[in-house]
Formats: structure tokens, C-alpha cells, sequence
């Protein structure tokens, strides 16, 4: 609400208005923006007409389906290339062309080089941007101005930015930007949905996804890239617990098809050399093809200890669902 009422301020008229969500990936692919997004939508589409922008790397996924109450739109971006890109470049200026009238809002989650195409498009076009702020030391205000005055002069023209802890407003107050276009909204969890359980439950649990009854479980929860460190994990239980502790497991849920643009293939390489010993004993990996993918809160109930060894987080999801399964959790001090 505090939103539209920001992005309303020039008499702009909101209700039923077309918003279109620009993100990396959408459902069935995982990540926090994904939970935001369908988090957004499901709370506000009886209000608003959602549409999702998304790149696609994964061409098994339709190039435009229905999900949830909106239409996702999907842009192939296979191989990197320079006519790959042109290609989707291309296509981003046809779809905000030919949907133009339906956008009244556009609402970014991050900021990458790519955000200086859609701010450059739908300014011309006349529309409001929003941008949701998605790691502190990456996409904050005072992160970007000193990585390049050009990316800054486009991200200091977006209408409403939302950061999701205090730490994005003390960056935003220094970065010096009018702070009547910011606002703080922290990520939500489902308590309900993420929740502890019983002894009983999670025995049922471990025999359903295979694990050994007597496993102590450290979880983790992410990409397999260098920013997120699975690989300082795998090497830190190796050399420190392993051994002393016999009855101790790590269950890596995340993404690691090299193909990923998140996702690094030296860091799976090292990851996965390093658990070999260990593989389908002690050490499991699900990935975007396990069957149980979609039901994460089963993998938070079945875990003894949650650890992020993370380089930069806004305020993660996975931190607070962890919490609210009442799992004891280690976390980078960022």
C-alpha cells in the first residue's frame, strides 16, 4: 500500500493497473526473488494485473505459461554469446513494445547491467519503476555508484526503491538519495508452512527421502556459486567434523547445472570431488530435478543445523525459514 501510494504520487491511477516483475528466474525455478514475487502476487492480483519477465536458460520451460494468476513471459538466453544477447535484446524491446499499454508499473528485483535496458525503455515509455534492492555490497546505492557513474545515473532515475533490512536504508540515506522514494519492507515467511516438528515426523521424513535414521543433518541452502561458498562447507565439515563426529551429514539443496547463470562450475567440481567419499552416505545433493524440490520446508523439518557461509545476502529467505523451523543457525557476519 505504502508503495502505490509513493508511485501514485503525480494523481497516477493504480487500481487495476498492469505490473510487470523483471527477475532471473521465475517458478518452478527457486530462488528469493521467486518467493517475493509469488508472495506479491498472490496477496495483491485480485488488485493488480501481473505479468513476469524473465530470462531462461532451462529450454525445457514454455516461453509464456499462466502460473498463479499471471502470465510469465520467458526469454531464451542459451549460450552467452553476442548474437544470443542481440537476440535477447531484441526480443525485450518487441515485448515491452507490444505490451506497453498493459504496464503501468514495473517493478525490478536486483539490479544488473541488463536493468539499464528496461530503465532506459520504460522511462521513454512513461512508466514507474520499482526496484527491489537484493544484496547489500551488490545492488545497493552506494555499491553501484562506485562500481560505475553510468550504471548510477541509471539506477538513481528509478521512481521507488524498497530495501528489505536497515542496512539497505543506512546505505540508501548515504548514497544521498531523495528518501522520500524509499521504503523498507522485510521479507515475510509462512510461519505455518515453515515450521518445527516432532521426533516421530522427522523419522518419517528421513526414511522418505533416503537418508540414514541416525544422520545429524547440516543444511544448506542455495546456488552453488563463489558468492554463496558450498565449498567452504564441504571442506570445513571435512577437515573439522567428519571424522569426530561419524554420525554427521550435509544435505546441499540448490542448483548445479553449470548452465545456470548464478551457478559456477569450478565451485560444483570442487564441491562435488570433495563429497565423492561421502556421496549418498553422509553427503546428498537435491537438486531442480529432485521430486521434493517444492516442498523445501520438509528439508528444513528433517535438519539438525542450518549454515550459510554466504559473501553477500540481503535479508535471505532461507535464513529466516530455518529460523521459523526453529533450526539452530550459522550465518556469515556480513
Amino acid at each position: 500500500v505504502d508503495i502505490d501510494c509513493k508511485v501514485s504520487s503525480n494523481n497516477m491511477r493504480i487500481s487495476h493497473s498492469g505490473i510487470l516483475m523483471i527477475l532471473g528466474s521465475y517458478y518452478p525455478e527457486i530462488s528469493g526473488g521467486v518467493t517475493q514475487s509469488r508472495s506479491l502476487i498472490k496477496m495483491l492480483k485480485e488488485k493488480f494485473k501481473f505479468m513476469v519477465l524473465v530470462t531462461m536458460r532451462n529450454t525445457a520451460l514454455p516461453r509464456r505459461e499462466r502460473v498463479e494468476g499471471a502470465d510469465v513471459f520467458r526469454i531464451p538466453l542459451r549460450n552467452g554469446s553476442r548474437i544470443d544477447y542481440f537476440n535477447a535484446i531484441f526480443r525485450f524491446i518487441s515485448f515491452s513494445l507490444q505490451y506497453r499499454n498493459n504496464i503501468r508499473i514495473v517493478h525490478m528485483h536486483g539490479f544488473t547491467i541488463k536493468s539499464i535496458l528496461f530503465i532506459l525503455i520504460f522511462k521513454i515509455l512513461h512508466k514507474k519503476i520499482i526496484l527491489t534492492m537484493s544484496s547489500v555490497g551488490y545492488d545497493d546505492p552506494v555499491t553501484i555508484r562506485k562500481r560505475s557513474f553510468l550504471l548510477y545515473q541509471f539506477y538513481s532515475s528509478v521512481d521507488v526503491y524498497v530495501g528489505i533490512s536497515p542496512q539497505f536504508e543506512k546505505l540508501y540515506q548515504k548514497a544521498a538519495l531523495p528518501i522520500e522514494r524509499f521504503i523498507h519492507i522485510p521479507n515475510g515467511i509462512d510461519v505455518e508452512r515453515f515450521c518445527d516438528v516432532d521426533g516421530q515426523r522427522k523419522k518419517i521424513l528421513k526414511e522418505q527421502f533416503g537418508f540414514p535414521l541416525g544422520l545429524k543433518i547440516i543444511l544448506f541452502v542455495g546456488h552453488f556459486s563463489k558468492e554463496k561458498c558450498p565449498d567452504i562447507l564441504i571442506k570445513t565439515w571435512k577437515k573439522y567434523v567428519a571424522d569426530v563426529y561419524s554420525d554427521s551429514g550435509v544435505v546441499f539443496i540448490g542448483v548445479t547445472d553449470p548452465g545456470h547463470p548464478e551457478v559456477d562450475s569450478d565451485v560444483v567440481d570442487e564441491v562435488k570431488k570433495m563429497a565423492a567419499p561421502y556421496l549418498n552416505e553422509r553427503v546428498f545433493f537435491i537438486d531442480s530435478n529432485h521430486s521434493f524440490r517444492h516442498q523445501i520446508e520438509k528439508f528444513y523439518q528433517v535438519a539438525d543445523i542450518f549454515v550459510m557461509p554466504t559473501l553477500r545476502e540481503g535479508l535471505p529467505y532461507v535464513m529466516l525459514e530455518a529460523m521459523s523451523c526453529e533450526l539452530p543457525v550459522i550465518v556469515s557476519k556480513l
